[in-house]
């Protein structure tokens, strides 16, 4: 006679949250899902793009002259770094720095800045971009708006505290930074400071502003530190002041 052996069945446990849980890169900040092919190709694309700067040859378009050139020592190499102010009648161009835009503005968690950099104005002080491309990638990008209402957007802020002096306008202010940005892998190499040279000598046709002029939009820790060796401001009180200013 046959008999049919049952066997015993357990309860299984599947650990759903392991499974929709994503990663969050500790350098580029994306999230993705480690376990999936498609997910880590786009993750990679991503970091390299956030870490060594978008590829783009500017130049490859005669269009775009670099206003200034300069070499910087990574590791044993010496590399050239160009510096451009974007041309805003290439669409190609602005798509591009647009989406660089985003992923700056991700890092710093902040809202999308200015848009006057890329309309085309007879304004002698109009918005711009410049960029710093080495290797055909670029490594830095500083954005610029114009202030027109010194007395509503011109401000001072304590380097110490980030706070904006009240009641205090700063009338010297022409010209705002909205945003100033460099590449992980090419920072400490003086390259936000040439961005911010180029902006003074080729702003403006046949004109050189003065540090004085210039004025950032509420910087971060890291962009405190930078203005303030730009243009920092000691004051009687013995407190260092940063010039800053209001977005629109």
């Amino acid at each position: 006679m046959y008999t049919r052996q049952l066997k015993r069945l357990g309860q299984g446990r599947l650990n759903l949250a392991l499974a929709t849980n994503p990663t969050t890169c500790k350098t580029c900040g994306m999230n993705y899902y480690s376990y999936m092919e498609k997910d880590n190709s786009i993750h990679r694309k991503y970091h390299d793009t956030f870490v060594n700067g978008p590829r783009c040859d500017l130049e490859g378009n005669g269009s775009n002259n670099s206003c200034r050139e300069f070499r910087i020592l990574l590791g044993n190499k010496s590399m050239e770094c160009r510096m451009y102010c974007v041309n805003k009648n290439s669409l190609r161009l602005v798509k591009r720095i647009e989406t660089l835009l985003d992923m700056v503005n991700k890092e710093l968690n902040a809202p999308a800045g200015s848009e006057a950099w890329k309309i085309i104005a007879d304004d002698s002080v109009a918005g711009h971009a410049f960029v710093a491309v080495i290797e055909k990638r670029i490594v830095g990008l500083c954005v610029t708006e114009p202030i027109h209402d010194t007395a509503k957007q011109a401000r001072w802020m304590l380097d110490r505290t980030q706070e904006v002096v009240p009641k205090q306008v700063n009338n010297r202010a022409k010209v705002g930074i909205s945003r100033i940005w460099v590449a992980p892998k090419w920072r400490r190499h003086g390259i936000a400071q040439q961005l911010l040279g180029c902006v003074l000598t080729a702003l403006i046709f046949a004109m050189t502003l003065q540090k004085h002029d210039i004025a950032f939009s509420q910087p971060s820790f890291a962009g405190g530190k930078l203005a303030r060796q730009f243009n920092g401001v000691k004051h009687k009180s013995g407190e260092t002041l940063i010039p800053v200013y209001l977005e629109e």
